[in-house]
């Protein structure tokens, strides 16, 4: 069995594409996933599976049902346990200070990799408050004045890449309860 975290993107957001989490918890549970745990309001799912499909074809198959279930499209972003892990260990801000001096946010994207004008359009927001490291699939991003009124994190929705930004508490929460499904 291989525990996952789905991270969706774009739901429950200024009272828009509502889903309800006991919705999505049902609705995980009827693609044949087990022990499905929803955490906060804000679309994380993490489910165990001994399905062979990769991360990818799971995407796909969540995407799908979402639609189905609730009406709208929401891009999945999917980590195993370990993946997730690995992206917090490798979070490249480590000696910068404090997750919580440095407002660290977390963008999960389906694909590794950005194009390079979209990156130019990153560095050209970057400042002594904004910085952002690219790691695997994941964009780590430091809003030191806060995320409010960020030219970086405007940017970081207009990549053209599916991509969805996690808080550094959720994104360690998210890990100890992934990895507390593990044998």
């Amino acid at each position: 069995m291989t525990v996952y975290i789905a991270l969706l993107r774009g739901i429950n957001v200024g009272g828009n594409r509502k889903v309800p989490m006991p919705a999505l918890k049902s609705m995980f549970e009827s693609l044949g996933f087990q022990g499905v745990l929803t955490y906060i309001n804000s679309g994380n799912v993490i489910f165990e599976s001994d399905s062979d499909d990769g991360g990818e074809a799971l995407e796909e198959r969540i995407e799908r049902e979402i639609e189905k279930v609730f009406g709208f499209p929401v891009d999945v972003m999917i980590r195993t346990a370990a993946e997730l892990r690995g992206a917090i260990d490798a979070n490249p801000f480590a000696a910068e200070g404090s997750p919580e001096e440095l407002h660290l946010h977390v963008g999960f994207m389906k694909k590794a990799g950005l194009a390079a004008d979209k990156l130019a359009k990153l560095d050209a927001r970057v400042n002594e408050n904004e910085g952002y490291r690219l790691s695997n699939r994941e964009v780590f991003a430091a809003f030191r004045a806060g995320l409010r009124d960020s030219k970086l994190a405007e940017q970081l929705g207009k990549l053209g890449v599916p991509l969805t930004l996690r808080n550094w508490n959720t994104t360690t929460k998210l890990a100890e309860l992934a990895e507390a499904k593990l044998p």
